[in-house]
């Protein structure tokens, strides 16, 4: 692949974007949003990332773009706000295929109160994480861990697959409902 334009163009990166899209909408669907979702693009120093904006229950693979692990944008459409967030998991964690960045109510709200999980740490800063040092400080409370508890935000979850993302996040939710 000799430009970002050819790897985004891939039959690779075809699937790979549709996965992105298809994680999206099984999340919205099941409650867990609004959620974006990014994948590396193996064999390339690239990642595939749910754009801006576009509802859960409709998004696309159109509705997705081609960064590089600085946050340049080389393809497809404009990045979503808390990039650094997914960048800083890539680069911290090479073991990472793909990440996800949920708003979920109830697992919010239940690692937040005393009775939490000792598996998922937290991130202290409630605020978004759109730079490169939030985004390695709250890589760094990841640790080796696959979920963090963003503060009053989120979650960040971090995995081998887009499949394994969103079934961590199902299974969070799952556990703080049950905990309701």
């Amino acid at each position: 692949m000799s430009t970002p334009g050819d790897a985004f163009d891939s039959p690779a990166a075809r699937e790979l974007r549709e996965q992105v899209a298809f994680g999206c909408r099984v999340l919205h669907r099941l409650g867990v949003r609004p959620s974006h979702l990014s994948a590396r693009l193996p064999g390339t120093p690239y990642v595939i990332c749910k754009t801006r904006g576009g509802g859960g229950a409709e998004v696309t693979a159109e509705q997705t773009c081609l960064v590089d692990l600085d946050g340049g944008a080389l393809a497809g459409g404009e990045p979503p706000a808390e990039l650094a967030l997914h960048l800083a998991i890539y680069r911290a964690r090479p073991d990472v295929a793909a990440v996800g960045h949920t708003h979920q109510p109830l697992a919010t709200a239940a690692l937040a109160g005393p009775h939490g999980r000792d598996d998922v740490p937290t991130y202290p800063d409630s605020e978004q994480i759109r730079t490169r040092e939030a985004g390695t400080a709250m890589a760094q409370a990841l640790g080796p861990h696959p979920f963090v508890h963003l503060r009053d935000h989120g979650m960040a979850i971090a995995g081998a697959s887009l499949d394994d993302v969103v079934a961590r996040a199902v299974e969070l939710e799952t556990w703080a409902r049950a905990k309701a």
